[in-house]
């Protein structure tokens, strides 16, 4: 059910076999979101995150983001994306 690295597979994830995160959910739902509503694919999305430094920033706002409407993620996201901080 885990790879060579200890991490879950998508097959065991799939069949039950290991736990993720309600913040790793959250996290893999913002991403798919935003892919959507800025035309992206879910790749792009992350890549740019991940090669801007902010990827751990943004998947640690869970806690702000998982409480209110995904289009004020977006939209603070951006705002990180173009000034290197957060609107709030």
């Amino acid at each position: 059910s885990r790879n060579d690295h200890g991490r879950c597979t998508q097959r065991a994830v799939s069949a039950g076999g290991c736990r993720v995160s309600e913040q790793a959910k959250f996290f893999v739902l913002l991403i798919e979101r935003y892919s959507d509503w800025k035309n992206l694919s879910t790749k792009a999305v992350y890549e740019k995150w991940k090669e801007s430094g902010h990827l751990k920033d943004i998947y640690d706002r869970y806690w702000i983001y998982h409480q209110e409407a995904l289009e004020n993620a977006f939209h603070d996201i951006d705002h990180l994306m173009e000034t290197g901080s957060f609107l709030y």
